[in-house]
């Protein structure tokens, strides 16, 4: 493995080749720096192997369970390069939230941007977006993008904590849902976004498929777990 030292000079010699964007990741104990164009949907590392892109926009869990860390883990497991737009700062652990910071809509809206703007994406995931200006931040920068949208509509906690506002639910379901190309609830959230007043069960959802607020009245996918 390069050092550390050796690291930083090869970080500072592409970008004096004004070679952006670039980076770079890590593969097994391997390190490998990375160019790419927004002419493709992938990154090629050093051995000229593709990469894809994803964006995961969502709230930081500083257990590393949930949120943004476990859409970074599960991307690297995928074998893709995940970028990341943070929306909120979560205190938290298994079964227990202590505390939410929401970040301002502007620097979300911003770091979605400045993402798209400079690395190849081929598909963006949305996690917890907490309020109703950050929901309507992320959808000021992802609604003319010509890229899948996956949105985990992130509401409640496994423990039963509210991590969506209220208020936020309708402007949800009327901008970001209509834009998905897959939904995955959990359960809890399944229940929201069909009105139920309990969970539905797996066989149940079908039936209830028409309260959905999606034009084609489906959930794309439920899920017994959740993200942040």
């Amino acid at each position: 493995r390069p050092r550390m030292k050796r690291r930083g000079s090869w970080a500072g010699f592409w970008h004096s080749c004004a070679i952006f964007p670039q980076g770079f990741v890590t593969v097994g104990s391997r390190w490998l720096i990375f160019v790419c164009s927004t002419s493709s949907r992938t990154i090629k590392n050093r051995g000229m192997s593709e990469i894809p892109v994803m964006m995961t926009i969502a709230g930081s869990d500083c257990s590393a369970g949930a949120g943004l860390q476990a859409d970074l883990k599960a991307a690297h497991a995928m074998g893709a390069f995940a970028l990341t737009a943070v929306t909120c700062i979560v205190s938290e652990v298994p079964g227990l939230v202590r505390g939410i910071q929401e970040v301002e809509p502007e620097l979300v809206a911003d770091q979605v941007r400045i993402n798209l703007e400079h690395f190849p994406v081929a598909a963006v995931k949305t996690g917890m977006l907490y309020s109703p200006s950050i929901v309507r931040a992320v959808y000021g920068v992802v609604k003319d993008a010509d890229i899948p949208l996956v949105v985990d509509p992130v509401m409640i906690a496994t423990a039963g904590d509210r991590l969506m506002r209220e208020e936020a639910v309708a402007v949800y379901e009327e901008l970001l849902l209509p834009r998905a190309a897959l939904l995955t609830p959990n359960l809890d959230e399944a229940a929201v976004l069909l009105r139920s007043s309990s969970n539905p069960e797996r066989d149940e959802l079908p039936q209830a498929r028409r309260g959905s607020p999606r034009p084609d009245g489906r959930l794309s996918a439920a899920r017994g777990t959740r993200t942040v």
